[in-house]
C-alpha cells in the first residue's frame, strides 16, 4: 500500500505520462441520482423513531442550511476552477 501512494505520488505509473486533458464523457445520471438519494437518506435517518436511541440527534435547520450553502459554493468555485484551468492549460 506504501509503494501504491508512493507511485501516485511520484506520478511514476505507467500510463500517467500524458493523462487526459478532461475526462472522456461527464459522470452519468446514475451517480448524480444515487449521490442525491445517499444525502436523502442520511437527512431523514435522525428524524425516524426510536433514532434517539441509538443516539441520532436531528441537526438544526440553521446548520443544514449553512452546510448546503457551503458545500454549493464549493462546488460552484471547483467547477469555476476546473474550466479556468482547462481553457488556459491548452
Amino acid at each position: 500500500m506504501i509503494r501504491r501512494i508512493e507511485a501516485d505520488g511520484a506520478g511514476d505509473r505507467p500510463g500517467r505520462e500524458n493523462p487526459p486533458a478532461v475526462l472522456p464523457q461527464p459522470p452519468g445520471n446514475v451517480l448524480l441520482i444515487s449521490t442525491m438519494v445517499l444525502i436523502a437518506v442520511t437527512l431523514v435517518i435522525p428524524y425516524l423513531p426510536y433514532m434517539d436511541l441509538l443516539g441520532f440527534v436531528p441537526l438544526p435547520p440553521t446548520l443544514i442550511a449553512t452546510l448546503a450553502t457551503i458545500t454549493v459554493l464549493y462546488a460552484a468555485a471547483a467547477e469555476g476552477t476546473k474550466r479556468w484551468f482547462y481553457r488556459h492549460a491548452a
